[in-house]
């Protein structure tokens, strides 16, 4: 869980960068991450960074819950799922940024970045629901072994 609020951390302080640079900047094209510029993705006439920023602080928010609650399991299952709709949000704009969107970029878009924070957060939830997959087998198992052997 510790991985997961770190890297939550990082997606928020990225997001929460770039919705403050389109809400009280001139836009991010001239910062640190490319945006797009005059062709920036909007969504209901928001930047997209603006639900990445929402979404970073949902796993945030669930990730913390889990640490200290005791069921973690649906938790963990909201933030695999969070994590996959990230990579594919977060991907799906990298693609039609990079690939669609006839510009030069002075940089990788910041979706590219996104797609990797969501990604990692993917994986590591993969790997906890795993890990919990592995450990509840092996449980049953033993249990098992137990009653056949009385």
């Amino acid at each position: 869980m510790i991985t997961l609020i770190a890297l939550s951390i990082v997606g928020i302080l990225f997001s929460g960068y770039l919705s403050y640079q389109n809400y009280f900047s001139d836009g991010c094209s001239e910062t640190l991450f490319s945006c797009g510029g005059d062709d920036a993705v909007l969504i209901f006439g928001q930047p997209t960074c603006i639900y990445g920023l929402g979404m970073y602080m949902v796993v945030l928010i669930l990730s913390v819950l889990a640490l200290v609650r005791d069921s973690k399991r649906p938790l963990q299952k909201a933030i695999f799922v969070l994590g996959l709709i990230g990579v594919l949000f977060a991907g799906s704009l990298s693609v039609y940024e990079l690939f669609v969107q006839d510009k030069e970029l002075a940089s990788l878009p910041a979706c590219v970045y996104g797609f990797f924070i969501y990604l990692a957060i993917f994986i590591v939830a993969w790997l906890g629901l795993s890990k919990k997959n592995l450990a509840l087998a092996e449980h049953t198992e033993t249990e098992l072994t137990i009653k056949n052997n009385k």
